[in-house]
């Protein structure tokens, strides 16, 4: 430190008191334990984000996938013989009857 320094007296006269001050100010163990539990919430975020994600992305494969087997379910039924009527009756939405029809 320069000797210009203003501060650098002071330091020098109260050496000991600035040394505890020091010590007792910084804690490495509870800085470690606050920087631990950041990272851990931080992680905790990016895995929700992800995991958000990865739902939707399996919930719109799932959904396409029993569309599809609903509409091969119902133009096998037409195909067969059932009426439309009954097949409403039984549940199945219009627009997929519909759809069914249109290739049975």
């Amino acid at each position: 430190m320069p000797e210009d320094f203003g501060i650098k007296k002071y330091l020098i006269a109260n050496r000991e008191e600035v040394r505890m001050s020091i010590l007792t100010e910084y804690d490495e163990e509870k800085l470690l334990k606050v920087v631990a539990e950041d990272a851990k919430e931080e992680g905790i975020e990016i895995g929700i984000a992800r995991g958000k994600e990865q739902g939707i992305e399996q919930g719109i494969e799932q959904g396409i996938k029993q569309g599809k087997e609903l509409l091969l379910e119902v133009i096998g039924r037409l195909r067969s013989g059932e009426s439309r009527e009954s097949i409403l009756a039984s549940g199945v939405d219009p627009h997929t009857v519909e759809m069914a029809e249109s290739v049975a």
